[in-house]
């Protein structure tokens, strides 16, 4: 269930990002849809950096402890 809710934040972390890098501008919102991690480079203009690395770092972090659960 830790897995779960580790991939639901990442997947989450995500689509913010990638909005707020539409947001910015069109063309690194299509750059952060094909290139893989240029989310996180996209998006630290904005004053929201620090809270959807946070929420991102957060999910990792749940999906590790889930990992090592299961084990």
């Amino acid at each position: 269930m830790l897995v779960v809710t580790g991939l639901g934040l990442t997947v989450m972390a995500q689509i913010i990002a990638s909005a707020l890098c539409f947001g910015l501008n069109p063309m690194k919102g299509v750059a952060s849809l094909v290139v893989p991690g240029y989310l996180l480079v996209g998006i630290k203009q904005t004053p929201y950096y620090l809270r959807v690395i946070g929420l991102w770092a957060c999910g990792i972090t749940a999906i590790v402890a889930g990992t090592i659960a299961l084990s």
